[in-house]
């Protein structure tokens, strides 16, 4: 079920693909991948509220999936609830500090909570986890273009636009330098 519904989920039937998960679950609801992947299709259904309560049920059964808190944290974020959100992205930064869409929704959290140098720190540890990853360098470089540094900003974009295979996101924001 497992591997049928992530099938499912590479193609795009994300309903169909949380029908899966569901019959997965009935069966056995002690598989935190499967509560983790239930809740991607359900975040891909925009059904927030359920795809928390799934990434919560992964998360209590492997305390240390980080991708669940990962996502767990973006939903939270979303919803408004930043502390809660910090709470969860930090907890999972402990156990794997490099983790580069919880430093990036770590980010996004301080971002909307006026703490921008963190933020910053925050975005540029993804960045250096991960140097191709371009959701990293939108956002840092977002910040550097508010904070009108724009010759930071626009070293940064070309950087990230030449590590990140010309990611339309970063080609954008090197339209409006």
């Amino acid at each position: 079920f497992l591997n049928l519904g992530k099938t499912l989920v590479i193609s795009g039937q994300h309903e169909n693909a949380a029908g899966v998960f569901q019959e997965s679950l009935k069966r056995d609801q002690q598989i935190p991948e499967t509560w983790f992947c239930f809740g991607n299709a359900l975040r891909e259904m925009e059904e927030n509220q359920e795809s928390m309560k799934a990434y919560l049920n992964a998360l209590q059964l492997n305390p240390s999936h980080v991708g669940a808190a990962g996502n767990l944290g973006a939903l939270l974020t979303e919803e408004g609830e930043l502390d809660e959100a910090e709470e969860v992205l930090r907890k999972a930064l402990e156990t794997d500090p490099k983790h580069v869409f919880c430093l990036v929704n770590l980010g996004n959290v301080l971002k909307e909570e006026g703490e921008l140098e963190e933020a910053k720190v925050s975005y540029r540890k993804a960045i250096k986890s991960k140097p191709d990853f371009a959701y990293a360098y939108s956002h840092l470089g977002f910040l550097l273009i508010r904070e009108v540094r724009i010759l930071e900003a626009l070293s940064l974009l070309r950087e990230g636009d030449q590590n990140c295979d010309k990611s339309p996101e970063i080609k954008h924001l090197l339209g409006t330098l």
